[in-house]
């Protein structure tokens, strides 16, 4: 018992950014429960990062940087949460941003699209105010939209059903609140003007290069499924081969997510190896260029959550290799999901991210286990790590 408690002490005293991870989340579940102004928010970090200067008792001075990584998570949570400020049940006047790319809905009548309303006002005469609220938006499979188009119209805010709880805490995760559907009729401009940034740039790139896919093959199915293996965009896909892979079980394969970028780090690595028999310096420019194409790579795909999450995983990893000290092989997944989570703290509630980082967790904890219970000889040793 003493020993198991020793190994756990040892472990924990290792993963310094598990101490980290902890108070930033109890932060942000905080946040989805309580609302202060962002000057008293200020106010407290400001005063725990003092204190955990001033105080010079041990316990004093740790008390203080806890609460402030608290305060942390709680400021993050509520900058990013999306507070639902549009009214309902009456109609609006609205300014829209298309966020992501319009795709065909199921019943393959409508295009829907995440989009953020700017701006709104309840009246022609009053005035403008300012939201950012997310939204589903449906529009006529007529219309031309892009990512980071604005446009201006008339709608009805809808919350979603409350018989499918299950979706509107996935939507609530994602920070949309509600959708509404844009009939032609009340729509004031298609297009005025676009919004360009970091992310829409990624998201129009993995739009070009699914359409070059489209252009080169002959099978505009096989072009699609190539699409969303390679890049992630799915919107191509029929609705045939979406169940036939459901069926089959193998729907997360059309999913870009970690499992997509880690075999590419695997074959880079391979193709890489000579590169380190030429000293430590060149091992040093291996690494550089191997996270320089798996960032490019995690651009070309949109930047989406899942493939930056295992980006920044596989960064951790690599620089850790150049590091002196031995810590726990823990460490890396909780410097990445406190990263991940500074990033996008509403990330929490995302299943996804939950199931990754429980995978991921769970694969470290119980393989070398796994290992030890089962002896093969030394030539079948790769068949017992798969």
């Amino acid at each position: 018992m003493n020993y198991t408690n020793g190994y756990i002490t040892d472990e924990i005293r290792q993963m310094p950014f598990l101490k980290i991870t902890v108070p930033f989340v109890v932060g942000i579940l905080l946040a989805m429960h309580f609302e202060l102004l962002w000057s008293i928010v200020f106010v407290i970090i400001i005063t725990f990062v003092l204190l955990s200067f001033v105080f010079r008792n041990q316990v004093c001075k740790n008390c203080s940087i806890l609460l402030m990584l608290v305060s942390l998570g709680f400021g993050s949570a509520q900058s990013a949460r999306t507070i639902k400020r549009l009214p309902r049940g009456q109609l609006i006047e609205t300014l829209i941003e298309v966020s992501e790319q319009p795709h065909l809905t199921t019943s393959r009548n409508r295009l829907a699209a995440t989009a953020f309303v700017r701006a709104f006002r309840i009246r022609s005469d009053s005035a403008w105010q300012k939201t950012k609220e997310s939204l589903v938006v449906y529009v006529d499979t007529t219309a031309k939209l892009s990512i980071g188009q604005m446009f201006s119209a008339k709608i009805y805010v809808n919350d979603f059903k409350d018989y499918n709880k299950s979706y509107s805490k996935l939507m609530f995760a994602r920070g949309i609140t509600g959708y509404t559907f844009v009939s032609d009729r009340l729509v004031g401009e298609w297009n005025l003007g676009s919004v360009s940034n970091i992310e829409y740039a990624a998201r129009v790139l993995r739009n070009r290069v699914s359409s070059k896919l489209q252009q080169l093959l002959s099978d505009k199915e096989d072009a699609a499924v190539l699409a969303a293996l390679l890049t992630g965009e799915r919107s191509n896909l029929s609705q045939h081969t979406k169940q036939l892979y459901q069926r089959a079980g193998t729907s997360h394969i059309l999913a870009l997510s970690g499992m997509h970028l880690s075999m590419i780090f695997l074959i880079l690595n391979i193709l890489l190896k000579p590169v380190v028999l030429f000293g430590r310096s060149s091992s040093i420019v291996k690494t550089f260029v191997i996270l320089c194409l798996i960032w490019t790579y995690s651009y070309m795909s949109g930047l989406s959550l899942s493939v930056c999450r295992a980006a920044i995983m596989i960064t951790i990893a690599q620089l850790t290799l150049f590091s002196t000290t031995r810590g726990s092989r823990f460490n890396a997944i909780f410097i990445a999901a406190f990263l991940t989570l500074m990033l996008s703290p509403m990330a929490l509630f995302d299943i996804s991210f939950q199931l990754s980082y429980a995978a991921m967790l769970s694969i470290l904890f119980f393989l070398p286990r796994f290992i030890s219970w089962i002896r093969v000889p030394k030539y079948f040793g790769w068949l017992r790590s798969l």
